[in-house]
């Protein structure tokens, strides 16, 4: 009987929280339905930040400094009602994206999900894509930066690079960013 009432035990805490890892679901929650699906362990209030660090508002952080990381932004609400943005960086995640996108993925892999080339944003050397010219994932609101491998080593300045390292945009299609064998190294989805 005692062996019985353990095993109860067990089930009960492990049926807690009912976890998902659809992105999708996770947009259409507040944070009181983020800290009951993920529990008190899994996700941290913080103040949200930009690329330089600055304070921009209100977030979370769900699975945190793990390869499940989900960074959560709800902008001004102070509330923290009302999700702004999901962000995603960390590779080999259990997140469920539209068609298997995913960071770590190729370019080519990402242009084979959308179904056509897009244009590639560049902004003080970061690259990014938001339009994805009537592609599959046109259908989604959400950002997809990419990153160029390091290990490998160009002339930034040749004229191949032109739109690449310059406030510009290019084809994804463009010869010179399979050179520089690009990956998905940050996803953000916005409301």
């Amino acid at each position: 009987m005692k062996n019985l009432v353990s095993l109860l035990v067990i089930i009960v805490s492990f049926s807690t929280y009912s976890q998902t890892f659809n992105i999708e679901e996770v947009m259409k929650m507040d944070y009181s339905q983020l800290y009951d699906t993920y529990g008190n362990d899994n996700i941290k209030k913080e103040i949200d930040r930009d690329y330089e660090d600055n304070p921009i508002g209100y977030g979370a952080t769900i699975y945190a400094n793990s390869n499940d990381e989900l960074r959560i932004s709800f902008g001004e609400d102070k509330s923290y009602t009302n999700i702004s943005r999901i962000t995603l960086r960390k590779k080999n995640s259990r997140w469920i994206l539209p068609y298997g996108l995913k960071v770590g993925n190729k370019l080519s892999e990402v242009i084979e999900i959308n179904g056509k080339d897009f244009s590639i944003y560049s902004f003080e050397g970061r690259l990014h894509c938001n339009n994805w010219n009537g592609g599959k994932l046109d259908s989604y609101n959400l950002t997809v930066h990419f990153s160029p491998n390091p290990n490998i080593n160009v002339n930034m300045y040749d004229e191949k690079y032109r739109g690449i390292w310059g406030n510009d945009s290019v084809e994804s299609s463009n010869e010179a960013l399979e050179t520089l064998d690009i990956k998905v190294f940050r996803i953000e989805f916005y409301k």
